[in-house]
This record gives structure tokens, C-alpha cells and sequence, in this order.
């Protein structure tokens, strides 16, 4: 019998928490956030301008912002893409990873919305990834 000592932990276990994917290519990776409620890196960095719906499944890419050219008008084709209402129901909140954290003596920026260059400077150093 195996007693809860003898239960071999992964790595991840001791992490407390979810896990994010690499950056490489996070470029490709639109939407942002578990639910994609966020279009763009820009808007990711600068929650202070997160849009409250944005044009979903269009295949055009902004990529100043890196993420989905999300104020484009609907296609004169509605099945190719649609306006998603990220705020709709609580679930699709597009609120959070907006607060800086603070560890021991270091501040983990996220909310980059007073410093709109720095957001850019750290778009531009992901485009090279």
C-alpha cells in the first residue's frame, strides 16, 4: 500500500499555481488570458484600455499590438468572424493580472497602463522571440 510519503510529487507541485506557457512565439498565441478575453499583448500590459468586445476569429493580425486586429468592422461574411462581448457574463472577465506584485523587496510590474513606452519597449522585445 502507498501512503501519502511514499507518492512521488512532480516539479510542478511546488509551484502553487498555474503554470504559464513559454514565451516564444507569444506573438501567435491571441487571445490572452485563460479565456481569451484580452486581443492583444498591448491590451494585456495596459488594462486601463481593455476593450470591452472586440472582433473574434478574423484572421488579420495587428501587429503594432501584437495580437488580433480587433477593431476591424464584421466581414460582409458573418461566419468568419463576430464580435465577442468579453464583460457578458462573469466568467469572461477580462479583469486580473492588472495589479502589481510585490515579493520580499522586488515589484512585478503588470499594470504597465502609466508607462504606454515601456509596454512597447517589452512588445518589441517579444517580437524577437
Amino acid at each position: 500500500m502507498v501512503g501519502k510519503k511514499d507518492v512521488l510529487m512532480s516539479p510542478n507541485d511546488e509551484h502553487h499555481g498555474y503554470n504559464a506557457r513559454p514565451l516564444s512565439g507569444v506573438w501567435a498565441q491571441a487571445p490572452y488570458l485563460h479565456n481569451g478575453t484580452v486581443p492583444t499583448v498591448y491590451h494585456l500590459l495596459v488594462p486601463d484600455e481593455r476593450p470591452t468586445s472586440f472582433i473574434k476569429s478574423s484572421l488579420d493580425y495587428d501587429t503594432k499590438l501584437l495580437g488580433f486586429a480587433w477593431k476591424v468592422p464584421l466581414s460582409s461574411k458573418p461566419s468568419e468572424d463576430y464580435l465577442f462581448p468579453v464583460n457578458a457574463i462573469s466568467a469572461l472577465s477580462n479583469k486580473g493580472h492588472d495589479k502589481d506584485f510585490v515579493e520580499g523587496n522586488k515589484t512585478y510590474r503588470l499594470n504597465w497602463s502609466a508607462d504606454k513606452e515601456g509596454a512597447f519597449a517589452i512588445i518589441e522585445y517579444l517580437k524577437t522571440l
